[in-house]
């Protein structure tokens, strides 16, 4: 017959198997080796400040445009037809008429063209202008801002693989 085995309690159970997972020694070796180059167009391509400055700087350039776009003139046109039967009012006589068909057609253009309205155009425009810009030296800090974050992390990790490496030769020194 099988033997009974001793009366453990789950806990301690559970806290041996931690412990022996733990205990093992872990590696970790990354699959690819990047250069600082790689990591920087990486994070070109994928961080969320820069595109959000990217966006920032298109929606600056689409306020441009619309503001160029206030000195232009504008037109407009319009159609409508109309068809009414049965007893409906005579659009010229202004008299009902009895079962009878009706038709009407309205066609219509208009253009405008604004003057002068004290300068706001112009002053929109600049507005404009100097958003772009804003926009496209956010977008600039941004992209400092990852490089610098990116350049120091990389040159920690450097300096903890060389720390290694010195402390493994320290070891075998000693």
């Amino acid at each position: 017959m099988l033997k009974r085995l001793p009366n453990i309690s789950v806990p301690a159970l559970v806290l041996f198997v931690l412990a022996t997972f733990i205990s093992q020694p872990q590696t970790c070796t990354a699959q690819k080796t990047w250069s600082l180059q790689q990591c920087l167009d990486h994070a070109f391509e994928h961080n969320i400040q820069i595109k959000l400055g990217q966006l920032g700087e298109v929606s600056a350039e689409i306020g441009t445009q619309s503001a160029v776009g206030a000195f232009l003139p504008n037109l407009n046109a319009n159609l409508s037809h109309g068809y009414n039967f049965g007893r409906t009012i005579d659009p010229f006589t202004n008299q009902f008429v009895e079962s009878s068909a009706i038709r009407s057609n309205s066609f219509g253009v208009s253009t405008g063209m604004v003057l002068f309205n004290g300068f706001q155009n112009q002053l929109n425009l600049q507005r404009a202008k100097l958003a772009q810009q804003s926009a496209l030296s956010s977008r600039e800090i941004a992209e400092n801002n990852v490089v610098l974050t990116i350049a120091a992390a990389y040159l920690n990790v450097l300096f903890q693989e060389e720390f290694v490496r010195v402390a493994v030769i320290n070891r075998e020194a000693t």
